[in-house]
């Protein structure tokens, strides 16, 4: 516990913007995951492999090791269909246009992470 409490502190200021945190059955604390809604199309692309990626606005502290939650969101709704993906890398460089960033994504059995 004592380990935790010592973690939360030192990256309070990094967790002030997640939507909710992860606690492993250890109970190590884990990185943030942030729900993002996703159009049916790039979710399917997500889900097949071809993309791997994720572009977004940077404005949730978005930090390697987080995990993206991406629901499925058309005509106002959202579908209920749902994935988990690690970032595992970010760039923010001058190739982005200013206020984004891009996300590296993988999705290989983060599913299970909420569950």
């Amino acid at each position: 516990m004592i380990k935790l409490m010592k973690y939360l502190k030192e990256h309070h200021d990094k967790c002030m913007n997640k939507d909710f945190y992860l606690i492993d059955p250890k109970n190590e604390f884990m990185e943030g995951i942030h729900e993002l809604k996703i159009r049916k199309e790039y979710y399917e692309a997500i889900l097949s492999g071809k993309k791997t990626f994720e572009i977004r606005r940077d404005d949730r502290l978005y930090h390697e090791g987080d995990f993206l939650k991406l629901k499925v969101y058309e005509n106002g709704t959202f579908t209920g269909e749902e994935t988990i993906c690690k970032v595992t890398y970010i760039y923010r460089g001058e190739l982005c246009k200013e206020g984004y960033c891009v996300m590296s994504i993988d999705v290989d059995g983060n599913t299970e992470i909420l569950r």
